[in-house]
Parts: C-alpha cells; sequence; structure tokens
C-alpha cells in the first residue's frame, strides 16, 4: 500500500487530518488484505452483532425485517476499506461514533455497523492509537450526545487508548464513541487498517462497485462476491429484469481496458485533495479551501511523504 499512501493527500481539515492519509479501494489495491477483510472470526462476528443484533449490555432482540442470511439473521456487507496512516504532530479528532454516517436517525435499538481497525504498526499513546470509551455503545442517544463533538483525550477518565501491537486487530461497534488519537511522537508514523461491514439495506460508506473493479470482483468466490454487495435484498439490488447482480457480473460487466482503476498507483493521486471530497468532481468542495491552504496542505503532503521516504532509507 505505500506507493497508494505516498501518492494520497493529506487532510485539509481537523477531522479528516492534517497530518493523515486516507487511502481507500484496499480490496483492489491489496491481494493481501483478504486475510483482514475476509477474516472468518471478524465475520463470525459481524453475524452475531449486525446478522442477529446481539451485543453485550444491549437489549436488540426485537428488531425484526430484512432478508435472512444462510444463518437466520439480517444480511450484512463490507461497507469500507480504509488506510489510515497518521503522521507526527497529527492532532486528535473529536469524539464521534459512527452511526452519524447515516445522515437520518436510524431506530435507537439498532445496530447498522460494526468496525475493525487492525494495526498494520505499533498502536501506542504517543502515536496516535485510537481513543475510545467502553461500552458507551450501551448508552442511551441523549447521554451520547452530550460527548458528541467535544475534544476528550487521555485526560479523562472515560477515555482510554487502543494500544495493542502490530497485527492486532480493535472492533467496535458504530455506536461507541471514539476518536482517533494525537501523534505527538517525532518520528513513529502510525498505520491502521480500517474495515467496516453495515447492514445490506444501509449504503455502503465507500462504494465498492467503483472501489473494485469488476475483474477483480468476478474472480473472488461467490460469499465474497456478495459481502462486497453483489447480491439482493428481497426486492433490493437487481440488475434490469430483476437478473441477480452476480449473473451480470459472471457476464462480464464492467470490462473496459482504460479509465481509472484503483490498481494504478496514480489513481491516488487523481482524486486526491478537496476539491473532490464528497462532491463528485471539481466543483465548489463541501469544506472550502483558498489557494492559500491548499498550497500549505500540498506542502504537508510532500513533507510527509518526504520523512516517511526519509524513514524507510534508514
Amino acid at each position: 500500500l505505500k506507493p497508494f499512501v505516498d501518492n494520497t493527500s493529506v487532510g485539509f481539515e481537523n477531522f479528516s487530518g492534517t497530518r493523515t492519509q486516507r487511502c481507500g479501494s484496499i480490496v483492489a489495491r491489496s491481494q493481501s488484505s483478504r486475510a483482514l477483510w475476509a477474516n472468518e472470526t471478524v465475520l463470525q462476528l459481524c453475524d452475531r452483532v449486525l446478522g442477529h443484533q446481539k451485543l453485550p449490555g444491549r437489549s436488540l432482540n426485537a428488531w425484526g425485517g430484512g432478508a435472512p442470511t444462510n444463518t437466520g439473521g439480517m444480511k450484512w456487507q463490507l461497507s469500507m476499506t480504509c488506510a489510515n496512516v497518521i503522521s507526527p504532530g497529527e492532532t486528535r479528532q473529536f469524539i464521534h461514533h459512527d452511526k452519524s454516517h447515516y445522515t437520518y436517525a436510524l431506530p435507537e435499538e439498532l445496530e447498522p455497523e460494526v468496525a475493525t481497525i487492525w494495526a498494520l504498526s505499533e498502536f501506542t499513546e504517543d502515536n496516535g492509537a485510537t481513543l475510545v470509551i467502553p461500552n458507551s455503545h450501551t448508552w442511551d442517544r441523549a447521554r451520547r450526545d452530550e460527548l458528541f463533538g467535544t475534544d476528550l483525550g487521555l485526560e479523562s477518565p472515560l477515555v482510554i487508548a487502543a494500544v495493542m501491537p502490530k497485527g492486532s486487530c480493535l472492533v467496535y461497534a458504530s455506536s461507541t464513541l471514539h476518536a482517533g488519537g494525537d501523534n505527538t511522537s517525532t518520528d513513529d508514523v502510525r498505520w491502521g487498517l480500517r474495515l467496516a461491514y453495515n447492514l445490506a439495506f444501509l449504503r455502503q460508506e465507500e462504494n465498492q462497485y467503483i472501489s473494485v473493479p469488476s475483474d477483480v470482483a468476478r474472480e473472488l468466490p461467490d460469499a465474497l462476491q456478495a459481502l462486497l454487495g453483489y447480491d439482493t435484498l428481497g426486492a433490493l439490488g437487481y440488475v434490469e429484469g430483476a437478473k441477480h447482480p452476480k449473473a451480470v457480473l459472471d457476464a462480464g460487466w464492467g470490462a473496459r481496458a482504460e479509465g481509472w482503476d484503483p490498481r494504478k498507483v496514480e489513481s491516488a493521486a487523481r482524486l486526491s485533495g478537496p476539491d473532490w471530497f464528497l462532491t463528485g468532481g471539481p466543483k465548489p468542495p463541501l469544506f472550502p479551501e483558498t489557494e492559500e491552504q491548499r498550497i500549505a496542505r500540498e506542502k504537508r503532503t510532500q513533507a510527509v511523504v518526504g520523512a516517511m521516504a526519509e524513514a524507510r532509507r534508514e
């Protein structure tokens, strides 16, 4: 992933991180990532928490609806893949929960998403280990809302840092309050891989049909194609004439010799920067950036990439 990260711009505001690079399309860009996003233990956990809505500390059994999986629960899917690389000097995010991704209020008793963060390097208190408020997924909405958007850090008795060795995995429900931590080190770049899963009747955070070229998806086992979203949910998700999306995928849909391909290193830079952030193209961005801010962001990106290259040479 390093060549893609090196071509990925840092963020342009505090939440995305002015010293943080966020690189997606992991399924297409890293064949070895399958061991993580299709990890059997994680998938079994997702089926329990999402498919069957069983989560310690909460009573979710009253929720019903959705087409059943082969284990009798609701269907769920891979929602988001992203390498989050936090460099020295980064400041922590505000406290938030990922249930807020869905724009509209969902039933309080419903858990829509499970996220994992894999430590691709050691996570320490100094290099930006994810901050978590344990058991906050059991709180009611009013109590969570009191802390949402606050700047709590390790000085608060409510907050812990997900300190863990390389190769470990943090798992949390979307209703858990958390934040990316401060990287106060001088030379320790923190590499994390966020892989999230959500209920199949909800929109995926990352568009897997574009992030993963069809010829990559076509070679995956049926179960993993379904995990990417090539599946139906009742009357949802079919293709022309009520055809199953897998049938269209197998028939050769999406085969192109040219165009944007996430497997090409230059693809990371092609859609980088605030002009493309949640806007659909180079038009007035969601968070307007001045020319001075753009130049400063590009300098930060060059400095971060340069420091990473120098560290690798050493």
